[in-house]
């Protein structure tokens, strides 16, 4: 959303983990046409969410088609992607020229089985892959200009850059305690933090409160 605002583009974000390969393909329905030979025909509606030729903005810049948790996506729902992907067409439909797809996901070796499924190797070749890797020098500079962010967490962090992002891989751990240290969890423990202090950080709280 942010890359999107900074080039003037459109952007529409479909999470796969929540899809239906209709949802992609659109429901089939019988049509009625000419050809004496077949006189109806199966066809599949056209998705409403699907960017069309006149989402590209006042600019005509187009946009980013951004499919996110990808491979949490049912393998239904990767094949009813992969023609849109290889070809930017399903059935009828067309993605309009001057829009992109994107897909992200975690990598299976982060987060155990709940990181969904291994993408198939056709799948995988559709794609240029970029591993993003999260820095305590990317977050400080994130998370300094935020009057809520706890200068502690930053303090320690510092110290200890192996907690920015600690991942559990044991599966039988994150079923009962689906929690882990990751840039996202550490900005909801400050705020959280901040809340309890009464938005003052002057206000020292116990340390069990803390540690909670």
């Amino acid at each position: 959303t942010q890359l999107a605002k900074e080039l003037g583009i459109q952007i529409q974000v479909w999470t796969l983990a929540t899809l239906d390969p209709t949802d992609l393909k659109g429901i089939p329905f019988v049509k009625k046409i000419t050809n004496l030979l077949f006189p109806k025909r199966t066809i599949h509606a056209i998705p409403s969410v699907l960017p069309k030729s006149n989402w590209n903005g006042k600019n005509n810049k187009g946009g980013i088609l951004f499919l996110d948790e990808f491979n949490r996506g049912s393998s239904y729902v990767h094949n009813a992607a992969l023609s849109l992907i290889n070809n930017g067409k399903i059935d009828d439909y067309k993605l309009p020229s001057r829009w992109l797809i994107v897909a992200a996901g975690n990598k299976l070796s982060d987060l155990a089985n709940m990181a969904g499924s291994e993408m198939s190797a056709e799948m995988m070749n559709r794609f240029t892959h970029i591993n993003l890797v999260p820095t305590v020098k990317d977050f400080k500079s994130f998370a300094k200009d935020k009057e809520n962010t706890n200068p502690d967490i930053l303090e320690f962090l510092s110290f200890n850059t192996s907690y920015l992002h600690k991942m559990e891989d044991d599966p039988n751990i994150l079923a009962d305690y689906p929690s882990y240290a990751t840039p996202r969890s550490w900005i909801a423990a400050s705020r959280e933090h901040y809340q309890a202090t009464g938005k003052n950080w002057d206000n020292k709280l116990p340390y069990d409160t803390i540690k909670r």
